[in-house]
């Protein structure tokens, strides 16, 4: 699969790699719960020898880091974060946001982007489900639902 993990790496349960080819994971990462890392991830140091001053990212719980993202250096990321493909960031993130870019910045929050997106795909990670039916009943008239995969982007 061509995916490195360092052996110092701490992750937590429910790690998930849907395409586990060309991620990089440094010596010193840390991975909390739930989270789903995509092909061509690093989460690695900014300079040689950071792995053994474990100065390599910390990543929250449900944290959701799509194709080619990397995460540099000493860094934070929240928890129930979204962080766009091709994302790079290399400053802490904090709880509840969505990022993109390079260098990455806050897009909007987790909450704002479910409601907008949640119409085009119902598996969005981090509403309920009573919230998903909640968003259905309120909105049958306008609701549109369009299989795209994970998390599409595309307005109707």
């Amino acid at each position: 699969y061509g995916c490195y993990i360092g052996f110092k790496t701490f992750i937590d349960y429910g790690l998930k790699m849907p395409h586990p080819t060309g991620i990089v994971i440094g010596e010193s990462a840390k991975i909390g719960k739930n989270c789903t890392i995509f092909q061509q991830v690093t989460l690695g140091g900014a300079r040689i020898g950071d792995g053994k001053q474990e100065k390599n990212p910390k990543v929250g719980d449900n944290v959701v880091i799509f194709a080619g993202a990397k995460l540099i250096g000493d860094i934070t990321i929240g928890s129930n974060v979204v962080i766009a493909a091709g994302a790079v960031v290399t400053k802490n993130i904090p709880d509840g946001v969505v990022v993109g870019g390079n260098p990455a910045k806050i897009i909007e929050t987790i909450e704002n982007f479910e409601k907008k997106y949640i119409k085009y795909n119902m598996g969005c990670k981090f509403l309920s489900h009573d919230q998903k039916l909640d968003f259905l009943k309120k909105q049958p008239e306008e609701l549109f639902i369009k299989v795209v995969g994970v998390m599409s982007f595309k307005d109707k």
